[in-house]
């Protein structure tokens, strides 16, 4: 990925002074706390690498009066002790030597170590025998987030959430911020806000409005449900955002520099730069080689979404002729206002974000609809044609991608723009779903949605008056639950009425009260916490809202589909789930569950 110097915190020194503070983050506020406090004790934090483990320990030694220490060694800071990464030692004995050491003195002075979880769990092994407690506090706070035994605290950072307002906003504005943009001092593309030149200064100013904020927060929130973003690649995703070129003319393998991109301007005025340096283009990897693209967990979430790839016929009907929209819809399309000239190619163009080019030269979208619906020259519709629907980047595509990040509110808010543009158009009721299950509200409604839902995907009986039924595995398992064909009768293991089942939220307690969360997944549990759970995840509820609205085939994954399989595994292997007495057939043809009476022989011996 490209533009990633900001976001590695070795590489941070030389561009701290443009880019100005670090983000602040729970975590880090957490940690220096501690430092001021005086307090003892040892401190692990592990995650990915790039979730900000670096960053953390960097805040912990500054609140002692002292800098990060360069090494990876434990190295002494201000009366504490910090390792920086445990996986730049050497080899396993001497990692485990470290953590030995961290153990012994966390009892009369604070101790700070990062390391990954593979490393972790090294050093959990090897000291097992003198601290047998080590490996389950490591597996329990995989599992919760963070976990605590006396003087030891176990930190996962991949259960934080990026896009946790706060934490949110201060990324966005440690890239975008209106002051980093506005000192360009006499560079020829720095004109006057309603007149943006540079490409770079309008896809910051576009990141810093908030409805294009909260729609990418929308889109970081479903990647979250399939992978763990991390700080590094959100950063480095907005640095390519503001700076990609995705058309091939930049200079500096698929990034704008100042240099590059006065020289553009001077060349060609005016029709230097179109959409394809469009931050709603660049953020799902337009101009990244697929190989590059597939190495980002992050924007291969991204690409899966689907943004735009829906069509849409009013905002499609925008794109032809715009002229009965929103005034906010005309200025998306570069509609010239009244009195402007309307017949130059560029009249009422804004910024790069509403031009196309084509073979015909450079197009706002207005212009482009207008030439497709009453242009009588052959030449120039083909040409529009061609780049509607360009393989690479189609301008149609791109449309809807800037009405989504920028016209949202016309076409009814986030959640209706999200249900008509994106692949997973349920996510935004997950969404809400986890808010008022976070807030205690009352979820009975939802719950039982979830429960038909479940029910028509592994037996097609979509009713909740039964409670959750758990067809025998031989049942479910023979047949792929969603799956396009029909469904056949299944038996019936057991059934769990709905006043048994619970939602909850996974990041709660103390993990809320150390990491920045947001919570993107609900968990279906039917005991209590060691009993079997579901974690149900944008695309699982997607598969499971689409069975219970439209009672046919859904659009399931694999992986979704296996997670299933498990969990009604698990539910039928566990004591806690009755089995029925007598045989219970789930027939999907009379949507009813069918008791079976076996026949009963006289006499028999």
């Amino acid at each position: 990925m490209p533009g990633q110097s900001g976001a590695f915190r070795e590489l941070f020194g030389p561009v701290a002074e443009q880019l100005g503070p670090d983000v602040r983050s729970k975590v880090s506020d957490w940690l220096a706390e501690w430092a001021s406090s005086g307090r003892t004790g040892l401190i692990v934090l592990t995650g990915n690498a790039g979730t900000g483990k670096t960053a953390a320990a960097e805040a912990f030694c500054i609140a002692l009066g002292q800098q990060l220490p360069e090494a990876d060694l434990l190295v002494e800071v201000g009366g504490a002790l910090v390792a920086k990464d445990l996986s730049g030692l050497p080899n396993r004995s001497t990692r485990a030597e470290a953590f030995e050491r961290g153990l012994v003195e966390c009892e009369t002075r604070p101790v700070l170590l990062c390391v990954n979880e593979g490393i972790l769990r090294d050093a959990a092994e090897d000291l097992g025998p003198r601290y047998p407690e080590l490996e389950r506090l490591l597996d329990r706070s995989l599992r919760d987030g963070i976990a605590r035994d006396g003087h030891i605290q176990i930190v996962n950072l991949n259960r934080q959430r990026l896009t946790a307002p706060d934490l949110w906003i201060g990324m966005l504005d440690f890239v975008s911020r209106e002051e980093i943009w506005s000192s360009c001092g006499d560079c020829p593309l720095a004109q006057p806000d309603e007149a943006d030149v540079c490409p770079m200064r309008s896809n910051a100013k576009a990141l810093r409005r908030p409805d294009t904020r909260e729609a990418l927060r929308y889109l970081i929130k479903q990647a979250s449900g399939e992978t763990v973003p991390t700080m590094r690649e959100v950063l480095s995703l907005l640095a390519y955002a503001i700076c990609g070129d995705a058309s091939g003319e930049s200079v500096t393998g698929g990034m704008w520099t100042c240099d590059s991109a006065r020289k553009r301007y001077r060349d060609r005025g005016e029709a230097a730069f179109t959409f394809a340096s469009a931050y709603y283009n660049l953020l799902f990897g337009a101009g990244i080689a697929q190989d590059s693209a597939e190495k980002s967990p992050l924007l291969a979430a991204l690409i899966d979404l689907e943004v735009g790839c829906t069509a849409d016929l009013e905002i499609d009907e925008w794109l032809r002729d715009p002229s009965a929209a929103d005034t906010q819809i005309q200025g998306l399309a570069g509609m010239p206002a009244n009195g402007e000239p309307s017949t130059l190619a560029l009249a009422g163009s804004r910024s790069h974000l509403d031009r196309v080019r084509t073979q015909i030269g450079e197009l706002t979208y207005h212009k482009l609809g207008e030439t497709l619906s009453i242009s009588e020259d052959a030449t120039r519709v083909s040409a529009c044609v061609a780049a509607l629907v360009d393989r690479t980047l189609p301008a149609q595509k791109g449309w809807r991608r800037r009405v989504f990040f920028e016209g949202s509110e016309v076409v009814g808010g986030l959640a209706n723009a999200s249900s008509r543009l994106l692949a997973l158009n349920f996510s935004h009721e997950l969404f809400d779903v986890s808010q008022r299950v976070s807030t205690g509200d009352d979820v009975i409604v939802d719950l039982t949605l979830i429960v038909r839902g479940l029910n028509y995907l592994v037996t097609g009986h979509a009713d909740s008056s039964e409670g959750l039924i758990i067809p025998e595995p031989a049942s479910l398992f023979a047949r792929n639950p969603g799956a396009f064909r029909p469904a056949r009768p299944a038996f019936v293991h057991s059934k769990v009425p709905v006043s048994r089942l619970r939602l909850e939220v996974p990041d709660r307690g103390a993990v809320a009260d150390v990491l920045d969360v947001d919570h993107v997944e609900v968990v279906l549990r039917t005991g209590d916490d060691r009993g079997p759970a579901l974690t149900i995840t944008p695309r699982i509820f997607q598969a499971i809202r689409e069975a219970e609205r439209y009672r046919g085939p859904v659009s399931n994954g694999i992986a979704e589909m296996t997670h299933l399989r498990g969990f009604y595994g698990r539910l039928a292997d566990s004591d806690d789930i009755d089995i029925l007495d007598g045989l219970l057939v789930a027939d999907p043809e009379r949507g009813a569950l069918v008791r079976a009476s076996l026949p009963h022989f006289e006499g028999w011996k």
